[in-house]
């Protein structure tokens, strides 16, 4: 019942499976956005030596 409730699926297999092709989708959409400069702001920089997501600060 809680599983129809969230909508998700009870086959661990199924629900993996979902979620790595939806983590895969905001990726590519991610790699799309900062080729063509349309992140807002989010660029991948480096700190201490290590990849990072820098995000710029929300307005008021």
């Amino acid at each position: 019942m809680h599983y129809e409730a969230l909508k998700k699926p009870r086959d661990p297999a199924a629900f993996i499976a979902d979620l790595q092709r939806r983590h895969t989708a905001a990726l590519d959409w991610l790699g799309v956005a900062l080729r063509k400069g349309t992140t807002g702001g989010v660029k991948i920089t480096r700190k201490k030596g290590e990849p990072w997501i820098s995000v710029p600060p929300l307005g008021k």
